[in-house]
């Protein structure tokens, strides 16, 4: 009755609930032999939810929502190993910020797509341009130290958490985060500190 962009909106994200519910599937059966009829409703969700994000676009192709719900599908469908799916994305979360370009949301989007295609120095290009948009955007700065660390650099990582208890200096995780990184950088005094921080903060937190 209305073909408002929204509506195509929520129909590509329930497309994608049913794939990551049968990817969960898949993952819990562990068996060597994949079940073939199960990766074919895989395929034709995927396929469903790249058609509804079209035709948002198509309904509204002002609104960068639409680009990034098409970039949501190809993100998945990249995690899949489809063929194109990373490119999609790239493109359709550019297209999303040519609409949008004040947003860092999207740029962190970006980054966390290279990252999971190990593209390490784009990743943390795109999180600076999220920072640059929002200085204080915690969640840029934590996937930073995430990258970070997986690539050794502690020092950076700890200084990118230091940042972040600054901003948010009631945040338990953060500070359970950065305990957890002095202990690796066997700065024991200052994990102490830090890890005694969030227990004061939160005096249930278990593991820290």
């Amino acid at each position: 009755w209305d073909g408002s962009d929204v509506f195509y909106q929520a129909l590509s994200e329930i497309s994608l609930l049913r794939v990551n519910e049968l990817t969960q599937q898949l993952q819990a059966k562990n068996t060597k032999t994949p079940d073939q009829e199960t990766i074919k409703k895989i395929g034709e969700l995927i396929e469903k939810s790249v058609g509804y994000s079209n035709m948002a676009i198509k309904a509204d192709p002002s609104n960068h929502y639409n680009y990034v719900s098409l970039a949501r599908v190809s993100e998945l469908a990249s995690t899949l190993q489809i063929p194109n799916a990373y490119e999609n994305a790239k493109v359709s979360y550019a297209n999303a910020i040519s609409l949008n370009p004040y947003n860092p949301a999207l740029y962190l989007s970006l980054a966390r797509l290279e990252a999971s295609k190990n593209n390490v120095n784009d990743a943390q290009r795109y999180i600076g341009s999220a920072l640059q948009l929002k200085q204080n955007y915690i969640e840029a700065i934590f996937f930073l130290a995430q990258l970070q660390v997986s690539q050794g650099q502690i020092k950076e990582a700890i200084t990118s958490v230091q940042v972040a208890t600054q901003i948010n200096p009631n945040d338990p995780l953060l500070f359970f985060q950065l305990g957890f990184l002095y202990y690796n950088d066997k700065n024991y005094l200052g994990a102490v500190d830090a890890l005694s921080k969030a227990v004061t903060l939160n005096d249930q937190y278990a593991n820290a």
